[in-house]
Formats: C-alpha cells, sequence, structure tokens
C-alpha cells in the first residue's frame, strides 16, 4: 500500500524550513501555556501565575506578545483553543516574516526552545505538535 503523497515528502524533508508551505510556521504562531483552568472569553485579559519563569522563556512569551512580570504571564485572549488546562495561545512570534521564516534562524539569537524542538523532542510533545507540523508526519511514519 501506497502512502499519501505528503508522507513521501515527510521522509525526504530535512528539516523545517523545507516544510513551510505545508505548515506556514503553525509552530511560531502558538504558545502553549499549561495550567490555564478558567474558562476564557474572547477578548479577556488573563494572568496567569507559572513557575520561576527562566529569563530564557520569558524572551519566548515576549515575542509572543506576553506580557512577563516576575512568574505572572499575561495577556489577551483572542484567538486561543482551550484543552484541559492547557491554553493553546494563537499569537505569532516577533520575529517571523511574511514568507513563514524566522527572521533570526542563521543568526541563532532566539530563545532556547526554538533552538531545540526537533523531531527527537516533539516526541516527548505529541499532543503538543501543530497539525500540519513535520514532525507530525515523521512520528506517525516511525509509528507503521
Amino acid at each position: 500500500m501506497s502512502l499519501p503523497v505528503i508522507y513521501e515528502e515527510a521522509r525526504t524533508a530535512g528539516d523545517c524550513t523545507q516544510w513551510l508551505h505545508h505548515c506556514k510556521a503553525e509552530c511560531c504562531k502558538t504558545t502553549y501555556i499549561k495550567g490555564v483552568s478558567q474558562r476564557l472569553r474572547k477578548g479577556q485579559l488573563v494572568r496567569v501565575e507559572l513557575e520561576p519563569i527562566s529569563a530564557d522563556m520569558k524572551w519566548y512569551y515576549e515575542l509572543h506578545g506576553i506580557r512577563v512580570d516576575k512568574n505572572v504571564i499575561s495577556f489577551r485572549a483572542t484567538e486561543f483553543e482551550q484543552k484541559g488546562d492547557l491554553l493553546v495561545l494563537k499569537k505569532p512570534c516577533a520575529n517571523l516574516t511574511s514568507d513563514y521564516k524566522c527572521g533570526e534562524w542563521h543568526s541563532g539569537n532566539r530563545p532556547e526552545w526554538c533552538k531545540v524542538f526537533t523531531l527527537d523532542t516533539a516526541k516527548g510533545y505529541r499532543k503538543s505538535i501543530t497539525p500540519n507540523c513535520l514532525y507530525k508526519y515523521k512520528i506517525e511514519l516511525e509509528d507503521q
């Protein structure tokens, strides 16, 4: 049985930059925040207290338009999904260019989370992988 074309393409894609025409950098437009138990309304101002936030995660949140004050983040919930206590916030990264590339990709001047998200690390975040992510397809190929 042959696989759909997208799986064949995923098998040969080396990294995310070769997959942007499919995913349109969904991961760079999405932030996952765990521990939001309240039901949110569109437009609501949200404050969430988290565990201590590293300087790197502070930078990551700020690139996504999320204010950080010590260990409290705040943002306006405009586009989001709630999955239990997991909030999937749709706010693009400030470094994302109009052609879906990271403006800092080659400089390396980006948060650690952006650098370490690979096929191996994605396996630990299966529920958080975006619908059109290259790693989603590669993991499904491995699982076959």
